[in-house]
């Protein structure tokens, strides 16, 4: 006899939440094998189920429709589909897909898992995608748990937990009610995630935490009239008890195309080295366009430029670990992504300001980590990541402002020179400015004014204004964005040229994600609350990443070179991104500041309109 669906019954979900009790909370083998299989439809992944859980394939047939055409989150429809199946009611729990699941995943017999292990990929590839929930989620039973949560021990999870956001749900007498014994776990965890969008019961707040979950007792209270509460922490075990899923299961910066990282040699004749290569998949990002008049754009080629400590070089680190990694629980999971050693100050403590000093990588030729207080990029270094058959190259130069002085400042920007020429052409230039820390000196505008002499008018349209550490102004660009728009109109009122400085160019990347990657490695911890922070930080800059990289992607036009490249410039770069001043810098310091200033800018240099545009 078919099993009966329930469409407007919950007692499923009122099940998911209570079934706390099946834990046993004792360490198990870690739960591997699922990761080695291809995702499938969902027909498929249920396939070696059909003997474990009855009338399943109707029920998957129910879920595919309850999805609709078009699932929340940028989800499959087979992905979307496998969470609404195991939300789903069968006639009787012990029937229902989740029951018969969490009761395999919960016994030793690993064996007993290996039929399970196509719709594991599915549904958990589908988590993986979806946002983290790193508030307080809530359990109950209706019993005394007491005796097997004891304050300061580690315990373990090994279903899928259904967790709500609200408390007060659990009170209601389908859950614990109000009279007997019963358990309320308070569960400070950074793996939730908000199932609701995909759940067969849309009303309810579900964060549903992955298998595999380790915890610390934090505290165990007598509530009083026999409610017993329970808070639990989650931690990270030493090694994965679910193992991650591979890095080229997907990716959401940008459209589905292999790719590799690739660190080219600082001079020409070695530029084809490879020291890093990491083969993964990239989404929503279009194969780049041709040119106007036909031609291929065999490379996008892309310059970074800004002063010292701005984050050039963790923006291609960054860029790295956000190509193979969907989600940051990924990262933290996957092997980290160091293609340039690079160092930070890092708060371990956010109530005392107690900072650790971080150094991710060694010191080498191109990069010094180990001297805080001077230049780190010492020489020019490109990153190459294929995008199908296409590639795209990252530049990384030496500072505007080398701490070494400004004999080495000149003998850079020779070297940038001569490093660019091994290219044809660029698709992008993009500026490293910090927010709302500078404000424009007199000679400023003379140095934009130079920029747009020297370049020819409608390359414009490929420069990137990019703001780093933005986390601080609520991922704004703060007093510079007015500085900015300002000199943006009087240039194009004198000159009849318009430096685009707007949301379509603008970017704004707050990588603390990845500084918690490196020090995540170290054994170092921080808050639940902290970490939810880092989340919102290392989704936000994701599709930034994506963002950034389709507007250079698409540009109509790139400025092409014969012999000088940059040289001249990036003389002028040097000069204009010298000349913006600290705010806490005083009047007489802004005088003796803007002095130096102009000495730099009777510099002479043979400059000569070497550009062409290509068309």
């Amino acid at each position: 006899m078919a099993s009966k669906w329930i469409p407007n019954d919950n007692d499923s979900y009122n099940q998911r939440i209570l079934d706390i009790a099946e834990e046993s909370g004792h360490i198990l083998t870690p739960i591997q094998g699922y990761d080695k299989q291809p995702l499938v439809t969902l027909e498929q992944a249920i396939e070696p189920i059909i003997p474990f859980v009855p009338d399943i394939k109707r029920m998957a047939f129910i879920a595919k429709v309850k999805c609709g055409k078009s699932p929340a989150n940028d989800l499959s429809i087979d992905e979307s589909a496998s969470i609404i199946l195991y939300s789903m009611d069968w006639e009787s729990q012990e029937e229902c897909l989740y029951h018969a699941l969490n009761k395999t995943l919960r016994t030793e017999n690993r064996r007993k898992l290996k039929p399970w292990f196509l719709y594991l990929r599915l549904i958990l590839t589908a988590l993986s995608r979806l946002p983290y929930s790193t508030h307080f989620v809530f359990r109950g039973v209706k019993c005394d748990m007491r005796k097997d949560y004891v304050e300061g021990e580690t315990i373990y999870w090994w279903g899928f937990s259904s967790c709500t956001t609200k408390m007060g749900v659990l009170q209601n007498e389908e859950f614990l009610g109000s009279t007997g014994p019963r358990t309320l776990f308070a569960i400070e965890c950074f793996s939730g995630k908000n199932i609701r969008q995909h759940s067969s019961f849309h009303e309810e707040a579900e964060i549903l935490l992955p298998p595999g979950r380790q915890f610390e007792v934090v505290s165990s209270l007598d509530q009083r009239n026999g409610l017993y509460l329970i808070q639990l922490k989650e931690t990270e075990p030493p090694f994965p008890l679910l193992q991650p899923l591979p890095q080229n299961a997907h990716s959401t910066i940008a459209g589905h195309y292999n790719r590799a990282a690739i660190s080219e040699a600082s001079s020409k004749e070695q530029a084809n080295k490879k020291v890093m290569t990491k083969e993964s998949v990239i989404s929503r990002l279009p194969s780049p366009e041709i040119n106007t008049n036909g031609s291929y754009k065999q490379a996008i080629n892309i310059l970074l430029l800004g002063g010292t400590g701005v984050g050039k070089s963790t923006f291609i680190n960054a860029l790295a670990n956000y190509l193979v990694n969907d989600t940051f629980e990924q990262a933290l999971n996957d092997t980290m992504q160091v293609i340039i050693p690079f160092s930070f100050d890092f708060i371990t403590d956010y109530h005392t300001f107690e900072t650790t000093r971080v150094c991710t990588g060694k010191s080498d030729e191109y990069e010094v980590v180990d001297k805080p207080s001077e230049t780190n990029t010492r020489k020019c270094r490109s990153f190459v990541f294929t995008i199908g058959n296409k590639l795209m190259r990252v530049i990384d130069t030496p500072p505007v402002g080398d701490t070494r002085g400004v004999e080495q400042d000149i003998a850079n920007s020779k070297e940038i020179n001569a490093y660019i020429a091994q290219y044809e052409h660029l698709d992008g230039i993009c500026i490293f400015l910090r927010p709302n820390e500078e404000i424009l000196s007199v000679s400023f505008r003379y140095c934009v004014q130079g920029l747009i002499h020297y370049l020819p008018k409608n390359t414009m349209e490929n420069i990137m204004f990019i703001f780093t550490n933005v986390r601080a102004t609520y991922y704004r660009s703060g007093s510079t964005s007015r500085i900015l728009s300002v000199l943006s109109k009087k240039n194009e009122e004198k000159f009849g040229v318009h430096i685009r400085f707007t949301k379509e160019n603008t970017f704004f990347l707050e990588n603390q994600g990845l500084q918690y990657l490196s020090v995540h490695r170290e054994g170092i911890r921080i808050s639940c609350e902290v970490i939810h922070g880092l989340i919102k930080s290392f989704n936000h800059t994701k599709e930034e990443y994506a963002r950034l990289i389709f507007q250079i992607a698409t540009r109509p036009i790139h400025i092409r070179h014969d012999i000088h490249l940059l040289f001249e410039v990036r003389e002028i770069l040097k000069i204009l991104l010298t000349c913006i001043i600290p705010l806490s810098t005083t009047a007489g310091n802004q005088k003796h500041s803007i002095g130096l200033q102009n000495e730099k800018m009777q510099i002479e240099n043979p400059i000569s309109n070497k550009f062409l545009i290509g068309v």
